[in-house]
């Protein structure tokens, strides 16, 4: 791999950890040459890194060049959490027996701050649908995971319990306990599609457009 390359790759990788993380607040414009500044590198490979993200609609263009954040309404993030809830019953269809070795399920799951559950979260999810042995699954619900990142470090602000859940999960998972692992899942999309609005709010998004999706 050329230098150039090479540096492309690290850039992107800061950079997307630092928008799913939450660094950037929605309708946040991203300015590429202050980014480049702040890692020591030229615009082009902040401004191919940014392309990369608006593929991942972790970026979106603004008209006349230029990123930004997308914005997170209530209907927008009731309709993410929601997807993620589609994507994990599908890995979970009736019968369909999970790999036992297509990644450890034994996520560590500390008391910790609102970054530590929502990356645990992730993580449980994510190998999970990994697990239903369909790659395409496993990378929806990745992608899910990261538009969700940074809106799960809030909840533990706003929804009691969480680590209490999602050991719960796991257990459930670890155990190929299916049915009841289902119910739990779907107990977990419920509890956050009643708190969509505090959620929005603490992630200074739009609350009065709720009817547009991001």
């Amino acid at each position: 791999m050329s230098p150039e390359a090479v540096t492309t790759e690290r850039v992107y990788a800061l950079l997307k950890a630092d928008i799913v993380r939450g660094r950037y607040p929605p309708r946040t414009e991203i300015v590429i040459a202050s980014i480049a500044r702040d890692h020591g590198v030229s615009i082009q490979p902040i401004r191919d890194s940014a392309q990369r993200l608006v593929g991942e609609r972790l970026l979106e263009p603004l008209h006349g060049g230029g990123f930004a954040i997308p914005d997170i309404t209530e209907q927008g993030l009731r309709d993410l959490y929601a997807w993620h809830g589609q994507l994990m019953r599908f890995a979970l269809q009736p019968g369909k027996q999970l790999l036992p070795d297509s990644g450890d399920l034994d996520v560590t799951l500390d008391e910790g701050s609102g970054e530590s559950l929502a990356a645990a979260a992730t993580s449980i999810f994510q190998r999970i649908a990994c697990r239903s042995g369909n790659r395409e699954l496993c990378r929806a619900v990745e992608a899910a995971g990261e538009r969700l990142h940074a809106v799960r470090i809030k909840e533990f602000r706003h929804i009691p319990n969480i680590r209490q859940e999602l050991t719960s999960i796991q257990r459930l998972a670890l155990r190929q306990e299916q049915v009841s692992l289902m119910r739990a899942i779907r107990a977990y999309e419920r509890r956050r599609l009643k708190r969509a609005d505090l959620l929005v709010e603490a992630i200074g998004g739009t609350l009065e457009e709720a009817g547009r999706s991001f």
